[in-house]
């Protein structure tokens, strides 16, 4: 970006600030080694900034948009939302734990949270502070000296998104990149604590709130703030929420307290709500074929070929990827990291788990809609009553191929986690795409045009390979089943 500059002086100011062969300011800042900057400083920021501004050259493509992170949407933040920030008890331990020379951006960011007023720069300050005061502990434990940043030599980071060739150290990684041990920091934390601060900043899945305010994302909170001063009012709930949680996250790392908490968007996580997700979604809609054989005198038939892809018991155990914990350990944040680099790679079973909880619940709702207009036949007419019975009727359909693809992604999901363990039987990548593309084309025709849905099942019920698929689920399901 900055070799597009076409000012020559102001090209080479920027690449003597903020590039690692020049001062490398930007990261300096960022990643907590420098707690003050003189004013002037500040000044040539603003000069730059607004020459840059009236520089033809420069597009601007997009106007800024306000970000508005709601983790309030995410199940497991509960606990971290109701924790009372005690500020004095919070400022002791942050002070014993914090270099003094970061204490003057400390008070400035826990006044401002007090007042409750310019949350994007609290936030920042306390992220700048995050990472000093976890480098610090991550250098003692660990014996490094990567407490000064050192010219042309990468430095351990709060997270390591974009690094591509030359890989460097995480604080709150469970290993070390230079020798492979054990990251000793990870030992001195309650693993409850390591759980939150990696989802906030490091999870593949989570919302890396570093990344968001540090590279721009929240300009546009920014620049309101700071043009109304001290006024709070109109101030995002949300934005709050998320300064809070980033204040429970310092606090609990510098006073090495717990919290019930357990990882939400690691790669682990992730892939057990989504099976959850499903599994609830088909318990409602198998609870809701009750209500169906009311109308089975009407209703004389089920659509729908499912003969290959009905293995599955009626009664399914609830599936999990891995034990349940009551609490998160250290040890669990090791065992976790070996689970989550075997689940890097398994987007498709995800988004299948996904298709299965959307397609279940949408037609659990024109299920649920069309019992009810049933219930009232009397104000029906006969066009949507013979719909209202095929929907009754293609149900058994619709539950037997969203249970099968569910299996199918269950499966190899539990593939990649036992990687070698020969009792496992493989279900290939092709075969999760092909259940996401089947169960595509039903979602999309099952309500609209129920004789293309139909033919989609059927070609895939009859097809050689899904009866090969229904042999190692029916084979690996009663296994799982034995073993809850």
């Amino acid at each position: 970006m900055i070799s597009e500059i076409r000012i020559p002086d102001v090209r080479r100011a920027l690449q003597l600030l903020l590039l690692p062969s020049g001062l490398n300011l930007r990261n300096l800042v960022w990643h907590g080694f420098v707690p003050e900057l003189p004013r002037h400083w500040l000044s040539v920021v603003v000069v730059l900034a607004i020459i840059l501004q009236e520089d033809d050259h420069v597009k601007i493509e997009n106007p800024l948009d306000k970000h508005d992170l709601d983790l309030k949407l995410v199940d497991g933040f509960e606990s971290v939302f109701l924790y009372d920030i005690d500020v004095t008890r919070t400022t002791e331990a942050v002070l014993d734990w914090l270099p003094k020379t970061h204490h003057a951006l400390w008070y400035l960011a826990i006044d401002w949270y007090k007042a409750k007023t310019k949350p994007v720069s609290t936030m920042a300050i306390l992220i700048v502070l995050l990472e000093s005061g976890l480098r610090q502990i991550w250098c003692r434990c660990n014996e490094k000296p990567d407490l000064i940043a050192v010219p042309t030599e990468y430095f351990v980071t709060l997270d390591g998104f974009g690094q591509r060739k030359k890989q460097h150290n995480i604080l709150l990684h469970p290993y070390l990149l230079d020798n492979g041990s054990r990251n000793k920091l990870i030992e001195f934390l309650p693993g409850s604590s390591t759980a939150l601060i990696t989802d906030l900043f490091c999870s593949p899945g989570g919302p890396n709130i570093r990344g968001l305010v540090s590279h721009g994302s929240y300009d546009a909170n920014l620049l309101e703030e700071w043009e109304r001063h001290n006024d709070c009012d109109g101030t995002s709930e949300n934005l709050w929420q998320t300064t809070h949680t980033v204040l429970v996250g310092l606090h609990l790392a510098a006073s090495r307290e717990g919290i019930d908490y357990q990882p939400v968007f690691s790669n682990s996580a992730v892939s057990e709500q989504l099976l959850n997700q499903a599994q609830v979604q088909l318990r409602e809609l198998r609870d809701l074929q009750v209500d169906c054989q009311k109308y089975a005198s009407v209703a004389t038939r089920s659509i729908g070929d499912t003969k290959t892809i009905d293995v599955v018991p009626e009664s399914f155990a609830a599936f999990r990827l891995l034990p349940q914990r009551r609490s998160w350990t250290a040890d669990d944040v090791f065992f976790e990291h070996q689970s989550n680099v075997k689940l890097a790679n398994v987007g498709a079973a995800q988004m299948l788990l996904r298709d299965v909880e959307i397609a279940t619940a949408t037609h659990k709702r024109e299920l649920q809609e069309a019992l009810n207009s049933l219930e009232e036949s009397k104000d029906v007419g006969k066009r949507k009553q013979k719909r209202n019975l095929r929907i009754v009727e293609s149900t058994h359909a619709a539950y037997s191929l969203y249970r099968f693809g569910m299996c199918v992604a269950f499966l190899h999901l539990k593939e990649q986690l036992t990687e070698g363990d020969k009792t496992v039987e493989s279900v290939s990548m092709r075969a999760v795409e092909r259940a996401r593309m089947v169960i595509s084309t039903f979602d999309t025709f099952l309500h609209s045009n129920t004789e293309r849905a139909m033919k989609s099942l059927r070609e895939y019920n009859t097809a050689n390979k899904t009866r090969e698929i229904a042999g190692v689920i029916c084979h690996q399901i009663f296994q799982e089943d034995a073993n809850v």
